[in-house]
């Protein structure tokens, strides 16, 4: 990873997430991409306006104190020459408490705009689900909009209109500055419309909806009393979106006006806030004075509390988590075909939640009032204290996890165990508030001892993935140069067997009615309808397919002084063993949990001669399948420690069935296992001569749910699912219709009342 990438992902990563969160959980509400970019825009404004608000107010201070200062500069300026000059200026700031640099803070606004506008970018322009989505009169989000056509040229409306609102804003934003002020804000409104001119039409209405946020904020802070009228002006129409929603509008269309009018009524009620707090606050003012007491005061938590706190949230969610996964089973996490250390997950995962939690946490925390900082470290000394407890004692048994961090079956927690973890919740809050209150120092000392006590687990566990990488590091690195070669004779004996993970034998007959190409393909080829995997998971099913009734669970359970990592390794070894002993070219390809692991450990035939193995579906012939894996671990381990930090009511909402509210899970990976069954002709050597050749071939195309995107099964599938027929039940299996994803149990008690067209 270079330098630049990881700057990257620390300070632009967490932003994107952030924005993919977001946008995610509307799309799930209102099933509408141009209203989730609205309701996109308007929360990030919300977010961030009291970060731009302070900047606002630091620029707007030193602008004043420049301008305070600039008679008595000018005139040393006009009397002094060279040193003496310099001299007499560094004076003057100095008795003006001003350094020169503090120029730049009138560029705050503008640093602070730039890592949002670069990770809005990133996202909406590569978001794939925009591209051929109409919103309005908009043919395409997911292109340039293109809605003026004039004298035979086409132009793009939206960045237009986006710069015009940005220099209307400017213009009053900007009313009473000087000339090189004004002339930096249209400059940057000209920059943004070379920039978007041919950007897709949903950033630019994300872009142009920001500016006119920044419109109406400048207008409000022109109009003292204007405000007022604005915000009950909103809350009206947003009443009357609530009452339309109950009333009139149609039940598709609830969900969008019973949030826009919720949004709307938000600054009228901040207003009242507000107005009751202006009543109260001198009471509590001096209830406090009375109360507090010089040396408490001084008490009050400083950087250091809020310091640690981001740092213990940072490396529970970005280290121990991830590393916890990982060190449970290093081999999983690396490519056989270009071997690299699995920390490198950690890396990722870490600078992400650095980077949110320490990095941006941190930029709003330096921007907070006193009492702003005080409520945001009492926030992070809870939040420390919630995550720990949700990740140490609940959610603990969710089931298996995949190396794609996809679960064997949907987490799913009953009312009492929800009910159970807020209970907790609620008593460890109010602790942990009380302490707060009554002893700050005792929250510094239980923050630092649990900020170190988690650094030390995550870093145990890196030590222990490190050492159990490093005896399979070399037989991985070996495989870098082993093409898998598959020798075929021309005149003997071919036994071929392909082990197709997961697959539903019922389906064979109606595919092979389907297709008379493949029944010419698969002649002399036997169909045995009625056999049966004797577990659910691939570890219990293949011991005793590759091996025979001796590897069923019941009989391997009574060897109980062996592990079953020796026994599945040992049922993988019969039949190619029997095999090579009557004098067949054995070929082995990813036997299934060799060697106990995820991707299959080759040298358990190391001592057997004439076998020959290999691996094929790590990336040696769909190189493309390991991006998406790359990208899967690069951003769903961070996502994966954020989820195990919250409460469980919480956790299935940000697993989203292995998406964590994105695009890329375990579903994406299937072009893997296809390509190497596209691929078997480059493997394949046909030889001349009599000698007879065996090869098992175990291929996980089958595994995972993918879409049947051919326009003939699009009817079919909609009649069935409106029918709610057992055929959509049983397809359900391979993804076509959404379900609680892959099971495999009772999938065989399922009938089918007729192939498949």
């Amino acid at each position: 990873m270079s330098f630049f990438s990881m700057v990257y992902q620390l300070l632009i990563g967490p932003l994107e997430i952030l924005y993919e969160f977001i946008y995610t959980a509307f799309d799930y509400m209102i099933w509408n991409d141009g209203l989730c970019i609205i309701l996109l825009s308007l929360v990030m404004n919300f977010l961030l306006l009291p970060l731009y608000k302070r900047a606002d107010a630091i620029q707007d201070a030193e602008r004043q104190q420049e301008k305070d200062m600039a008679d008595t500069v000018a005139h040393i300026k006009k009397t002094f020459q060279g040193d003496e000059r310099f001299m007499m200026l560094q004076v003057y700031y100095r008795q003006n408490h001003y350094k020169p640099f503090y120029v730049l803070k009138g560029f705050l606004p503008l640093v602070l705009e730039i890592p949002f506008f670069i990770a809005a970018y990133n996202f909406l322009s590569n978001y794939k689900p925009l591209s051929g989505t109409a919103f309005g009169p908009i043919p395409d989000l997911g292109a340039p909009d293109q809605l003026l056509h004039m004298f035979g040229l086409t132009i793009n409306l939206l960045p237009v209109l986006m710069t015009l609102i940005n220099a209307i804003s400017s213009a009053i934003y900007t009313k009473g500055f000087p000339l090189k002020d004004k002339l930096q804000l249209y400059g940057m409104a000209l920059l943004f419309l070379v920039l978007l001119y041919d950007s897709p039409a949903g950033l630019v209405i994300y872009w142009t909806l920001n500016n006119l946020f920044s419109l109406v904020k400048n207008l409000l802070g022109k109009m003292k009393e204007g405000r007022h009228w604005i915000a009950i002006s909103a809350a009206v129409i947003g009443a009357m979106l609530l009452i339309g929603g109950l009333t009139v509008i149609g039940e598709d269309d609830r969900p969008p006006a019973f949030l826009f009018g919720a949004l709307l009524m938000i600054p009228v009620l901040i207003m009242l806030l507000k107005a009751g707090w202006k009543k109260l606050a001198p009471k509590f003012s001096r209830h406090e004075t009375a109360k507090r007491s010089g040396a408490e005061a001084a008490q009050a938590p400083g950087t250091k509390q809020f310091l640690f706190g981001c740092i213990l949230l940072a490396v529970l969610t970005g280290a121990l988590i991830p590393s916890a996964v990982i060190e449970s089973s290093p081999g999983e996490f690396v490519h056989s075909l270009h071997y690299y250390s699995p920390l490198r997950h950690i890396l990722n995962a870490s600078l992400l939640s650095f980077g949110l939690f320490v990095v941006w946490f941190g930029i709003f925390y330096a921007m907070f009032s006193p009492r702003g900082k005080r409520i945001f470290s009492a926030v992070i000394w809870v939040l420390g204290g919630i995550n720990i407890v949700n990740y140490m004692f609940f959610g603990t048994n969710l089931g298996t996890l995949s190396a794609e961090l996809y679960y064997d079956r949907v987490p799913v927690f009953t009312l009492g165990e929800k009910l159970l973890n807020l209970g907790i919740l609620a008593a460890l809050i109010a602790l942990m508030v009380l302490i707060w209150k009554k002893k700050k120092v005792i929250a510094l000392w239980v923050t630092t001892i649990l900020m170190i006590a988690v650094s030390g687990m995550a870093g145990w566990n890196m030590i222990h993935i490190q050492s159990a990488m490093a005896s399979r590091s070399e037989s991985l690195e070996k495989d870098d140069s082993k093409q898998a070669r598959i020798a075929l004779s021309r005149d003997g004996k071919n036994v071929v067997v392909i082990m197709l993970d997961a697959y539903i034998s019922s389906y064979l007959p109606f595919i092979m009615e389907e297709n008379p190409e493949l029944q010419r393909q698969f002649e002399g080829f036997v169909f045995y309808p009625n056999t049966i995997s004797f577990g659910k998971n691939t570890n219990m099913g293949t011991p005793a397919i590759y091996g025979g009734y001796e590897y069923t669970p019941e009989e391997i359970n009574k060897r109980d002084s062996e592990s079953l990592e020796s026994k599945q390794n040992e049922a993988l070894r019969v039949v190619p063993i029997l095999f090579r002993d009557k004098g067949y070219q054995v070929t082995v390809c990813d036997p299934p949990y060799a060697g106990y692991s995820w991707i299959p450990d080759l040298s358990i035939f190391d001592g057997d001669e004439g076998i020959h193995a290999y691996h094929t579906e790590q990336g040696q012939f769909m190189p493309a399948s390991d991006e998406v894996l790359d990208q899967i671990w690069k951003r769903n381990f961070f996502c994966y420690g954020i989820m195990k930090s919250l409460p469980l009511v919480l956790q299935p909402a940000i697993y989203e069935n292995g998406y964590y509210l994105g695009e890329l899970n375990v579903h994406n990976l299937y072009e893997r296992a296809s390509g190497v069954l596209d691929s078997l002709p480059d493997m394949t050597i046909a030889r001349d001569g009599n000698e007879n050749t065996f090869l098992s071939l175990s291929n996980s195309a089958t595994h995972e749910p993918v879409m049947l995107s051919l326009p003939d099964y699009d009817q079919v599938l909609e009649d069935a699912a409106l029918q709610r027929l057992p055929l959509i039940l049983a397809l359900d299996r391979c993804g076509v219709v959404p379900g609680d994803g892959p099971t495999h149990q009772g999938i065989f008690d399922i009938p089918l009342l007729s192939p498949i067209p």
